[in-house]
């Protein structure tokens, strides 16, 4: 019967004894608040994205097209004409006629300005 006493006289004594840690106050602003609510906010976070996919579309609407090569063979071997056989290669380099370039860099700007228009 004593053993069932000291125990919990001894477990009281013992959180009595530590000091106890209090919480610490910290404060917070309306400035803090707006900030996390605007970091995890999906709308805002699309929004941001979109603005990010128009960047990319300006900065690939900046690019040169690009050259082809090709080539081509072919064999009368399997009709059995021997001795004929044709081959060629082309290189093909795209060349933008007049102002084609500038107009989609226009349209790639008024894109990006679009796409940030809803966040400011």
């Amino acid at each position: 019967m004593k053993r069932k006493r000291v125990l919990p006289l001894c477990l009281g004594a013992l959180f009595v004894a530590v000091p106890a840690m209090s919480q610490e106050k910290t404060s917070i602003t309306l400035e803090d608040l707006v900030r996390a609510s605007m970091a995890r906010n999906r709308g805002i976070l699309a929004l941001r994205q979109r603005v990010a996919q128009a960047q990319g579309l300006a900065r690939q609407a900046g690019v040169r097209p690009a050259p082809t090569v090709e080539a081509e063979g072919a064999s009368g071997q399997p009709f059995g004409s021997v001795g004929e056989e044709q081959f060629s290669a082309a290189f093909v380099q795209p060349v933008e006629a007049f102002g084609k370039r500038k107009g989609r860099l226009n349209v790639a700007e008024i894109s990006v300005a679009l796409a940030e228009l809803p966040i400011c």
